[in-house]
């Protein structure tokens, strides 16, 4: 039986705003995420992304950003954004959970596959290595 809150369908957005089937280190990605709310609970939608080899890279929820915001519309999207996408190349496997007043509605396990080429992250002409670095984040440090 289709439950009565689910995802809908998952796209990735790219650089352009169009849809695009691979992401690239350091360059822009939004992953938008439509569900029906057939319950009209307050909703939070979570992802996890996750390695080829099963290990839990990252996890992404409404609970954190927007968690003053009540989402009880019976259809619409939420969008994640990344000014520069995280991840080093690689392949991602994303898993779904839809929560609602504390009881989970839906759970949707290896729903979409991400693939994430390397990219120049930190600008400087090198790629960092996928081996020693699981994320990629934004820094900046001086000598003093």
């Amino acid at each position: 039986t289709i439950p009565k809150t689910y995802i809908r369908g998952v796209r990735f957005i790219g650089a352009m705003g169009n849809e695009i089937n691979a992401a690239m280190s350091g360059e822009p990605l939004k992953i938008e995420v439509e569900f029906h709310n057939g319950l009209q609970k307050d909703l939070n939608i979570n992802i996890g992304i996750y390695d080829s080899v099963g290990e839990k890279r990252l996890h992404l929820s409404t609970e954190y950003v927007h968690h003053d915001k009540k989402v009880l519309n019976q259809d619409g999207k939420v969008v994640f954004s990344f000014l520069k996408c995280p991840l080093p190349g690689g392949q991602y496997i994303l898993n779904f959970t839809v929560w609602g007043d504390g009881e989970r509605l839906d759970w949707v396990r290896d729903m979409v596959k991400l693939s994430v080429s390397d990219g120049d992250f930190y600008h400087c002409g090198k790629i960092p290595s996928a081996a020693e670095n699981h994320i990629l984040l934004d820094y900046d440090c001086h000598f003093a």
